[in-house]
């Protein structure tokens, strides 16, 4: 603002016009934002380099405005993992035999782990909250019992393929991010780049170089496989399962 003569000799005060198409407006922060904003710094630099300071610079606020959303950085974690288990693309599982909508959902996982390779110990540290997060486990229940899976087998079942996927991205992350290791590394692998006593170790050492051709997605798809088949077997009781203790069962209601 500032004062200007008028045509009858007094000064008048003019406002300055803002100027147009000079800054764009800044979208407001919410809770949402602010999560993605995380998992942005995240994937970019990785999980030691997320701090609140950091993340209200990437956002153009001060550290103090995200305690409006959150209370601790704790939280922002949490709400980073909400974040991915939302994002994870789900099959369509109508029409599907269960095997194929397992396999299909759990290779989904495992891609949509090494897509974000920063985050991989979320996943195996902490526990997502909102019913959208919880959909992919949902959807594994739901497919072991329409199959015919008793409750104890559905839930058998979910915990041997979500810890077999989860432990196959953390190993293949791994692997890739070590400098000891060789990228298709599965504990065999690595040992081609050293030298090894053939005469003590002779199966480790001529298969090791042959692992260095690395089949990652191939030994994943497979290994899913063999793990689809004994729950197959087990769901036609071709597997005997001893039922758990009654005390385990009063334990879970």
């Amino acid at each position: 603002m500032w004062l200007v003569p008028s045509r009858e000799g007094t000064r008048v005060a003019v406002m300055a016009a803002k100027p147009q198409g000079t800054k764009a407006e800044r979208p407001p922060l919410t809770r949402e934002r602010v999560a993605r904003a995380a998992l942005g710094l995240i994937d970019r630099d990785g999980l030691e380099a997320l701090t609140m300071r950091g993340l209200g610079r990437q956002l153009g606020v001060e550290a103090m405005s995200l305690y409006v959303y959150v209370s601790k950085k704790d939280d922002i974690l949490d709400d980073v993992l909400d974040l991915l288990f939302r994002e994870l693309d789900l099959p369509e599982d109508e029409g599907h035999n269960w095997e194929d909508t397992a396999r299909a959902l759990f290779s989904r996982l495992r891609r949509h782990l090494l897509a974000h390779p920063n985050t991989i110990s979320l996943f195996a540290t902490r526990v997502a909250h909102s019913a959208e997060a919880l959909a992919p486990i949902e959807m594994s229940l739901r497919t072991l019992r329409k199959a015919g899976f008793d409750p104890w087998g559905a839930i058998d079942g979910h915990r041997i393929l979500m810890s077999f996927t989860l432990g196959y991205a953390i190993f293949e992350v791994s692997a890739r991010t070590s400098p000891t290791s060789h990228p298709e590394d599965w504990g065999i692998a690595t040992y081609a780049l050293r030298e090894l006593p053939a005469e003590k170790l002779p199966h480790l050492s001529e298969l090791a170089s042959i692992a260095l051709a690395g089949h990652a997605n191939e030994q994943f798809d497979l290994c899913l496989t063999c793990i689809l088949a004994g729950l197959t077997d087990r769901l036609n009781g071709r597997i005997p399962v001893p039922p758990p203790p009654r005390a385990q069962i009063l334990a879970r209601r």
